[in-house]
């Protein structure tokens, strides 16, 4: 097996010819992008700004790109595969956040065309199956918790939000009430008054949970939940000495940012003036 720490996927050279690629594919980009910004200055040998120095700096990306993957071809001890075992692993982990904000994308563009209950019927399951919980209770479970978000949001254009937070605080009880009891322990004094505390900010949550889905439509208040990985990474950070995983935070960011974008657009859309008809102006 050879030493060269190319080949072994170790050391600094891992993912140099992926880096390179992505380099030189980058730079093309930008120089493509240039168009006609770059003019001559009429009746002199200047170069029109701001299109020359980007350009300038755009050719010099492409020509280190190259002169990068070159090197890396010819380098001691280079043999085939010329992208290695190393270079494919590294390339699955810069492609694997796309991946989750492809389910995310694809999930938004598919509501409008089959309806929020199917979308959500299929992509439930079929994400907690991509995550490995492929225990059928869990895809099932799954199913089940999407469409009790479809039925809060139709009791929320039915009734108003206090009546659906008491329902619900009632009907959970009434349900939980025989297994709580099967595996009851009397609680202490002082857990019982965190137990309440706990209690209370539950129910205020579910309380504007509701007022949430009256006001917008779920495909916007859905991904908002997200924003639980945001106060989650927080409190284990300021109360449990936790790190801070900063892709989960990003990740998140990431989801609302594409929420407040579609919702945007949307939103310009309808704005949008409508030519009427001909005959529509006619009394």
């Amino acid at each position: 097996m050879s030493d060269d720490p190319f080949l072994a996927g170790k050391g600094p050279q891992r993912g140099q010819i992926l880096f390179a690629l992505a380099f030189a594919g980058f730079a093309i980009f930008i120089l493509s992008n240039l168009g006609n910004q770059t003019e001559w200055v009429e009746r002199s040998t200047l170069f029109a700004q701001p299109g020359f120095w980007p350009g300038a700096a755009g050719a010099g990306m492409v020509l280190f790109g190259l002169l990068h993957l070159r090197g890396l071809r010819r380098g001691k001890g280079m043999r085939r595969p010329w992208i290695s075992r190393a270079d494919r692993a590294e390339a699955r982990i810069w492609l694997r956040p796309l991946e989750y904000t492809a389910w995310f994308m694809v999930y938004v563009l598919a509501v409008p065309r089959i309806g929020h209950l199917p979308a959500t019927m299929i992509f439930a399951p079929a994400l907690t199956w991509r995550l490995g919980y492929r225990n059928p209770r869990l895809l099932w479970a799954a199913v089940v918790f999407g469409a009790s978000y479809l039925l809060a949001k139709l009791l929320t254009d039915e009734t108003n939000a206090a009546i659906v937070v008491g329902m619900l605080s009632i009907w959970v009880t009434v349900g939980l009430a025989p297994m709580a009891i099967a595996v009851w322990v009397p609680p202490e004094p002082h857990a019982l008054v965190v137990l309440t505390m706990v209690a209370l900010l539950a129910t205020a949550g579910h309380y504007t949970m509701t007022l949430a889905f009256a006001a917008a439509p779920v495909t916007v208040t859905q991904p908002v939940t997200f924003l639980q990985l945001v106060w989650a990474v927080a409190l284990g950070a300021l109360f449990f000495d936790e790190g801070v995983d900063i892709w989960v935070v990003a990740g998140g960011l990431v989801i609302l940012g594409s929420v407040t974008f579609i919702t945007w657009r949307e939103a310009m859309l309808k704005r949008r003036t409508v030519t009427p008809p001909a005959p529509a102006t006619k009394v």
